[in-house]
């Protein structure tokens, strides 16, 4: 795995992401504990069909119940574990998709903000402050520069959108990943210190 640090940009790869949803997604560590379950059944399962031999005063060995037997239990234990198995690489689907869409959903509107950052809001900016020149000169009407004054106004209604559309997609990234429902250690401290 990806050894677990944000890249120069601070967006977090999907190979890091993946495997902190296998750390930290609650509902996957959930389904992988009974996968695990599972898994120990068929070995016990298995194991039973064997004659067992204790010795202790004596050596006493007590028949298993014989593979004939013992197949349903075996069956049983096996058809647990695929139905688990199939259910576990699901979710690993649907984590991977939703780590894929939110990454998507942040990329895009981090680009969005960049865009209106460094073309929307400084070409605003100056076409206002020419409007300013042109009004005092006579060149424009009152109208007119106001209506510049609303495109400014626009653009910066956008930023704060674009900044606010930033914020929220990588909260839904951290979310979908499971970082999000990580505690810190201070949070982990604080709630023991609360709960005494």
């Amino acid at each position: 795995w990806f050894s677990g640090i944000p890249d120069a940009q601070g967006s977090y790869p999907h190979v890091y992401l993946g495997a902190c949803a296998v750390q930290h997604r609650p509902d996957l560590a959930e389904l992988l504990a009974r996968y695990e379950t599972a898994e120990q059944g068929v070995r016990l399962a298995v194991a039973q069909q064997y004659p067992l031999i204790a010795i202790g005063t004596g050596i006493n060995i007590s028949p298993g119940i014989f593979s004939e037997f013992a197949r349903p239990a075996i069956d049983t234990a096996l058809a647990r574990r695929e139905q688990l198995a199939r259910e576990v690489e699901a979710l690993v689907h649907e984590i991977r998709r939703d780590i894929s869409a939110a990454s998507v959903r942040l990329e895009t509107a981090r680009q969005e903000l960049e865009a209106i950052e460094t073309h929307l809001l400084p070409n605003a900016e100056a076409t206002l402050e020419l409007s300013r020149v042109a009004f005092e000169a006579g060149e424009m009407t009152l109208l007119e520069s106001l209506a510049l004054q609303r495109l400014l106004v626009e653009a910066r209604t956008r930023h704060t959108e674009a900044r606010a559309e930033v914020s929220t997609s990588a909260w839904a990234l951290l979310s979908a990943s499971g970082l999000l429902l990580t505690p810190t250690p201070s949070t982990a401290t604080a709630r023991e210190e609360g709960s005494r």
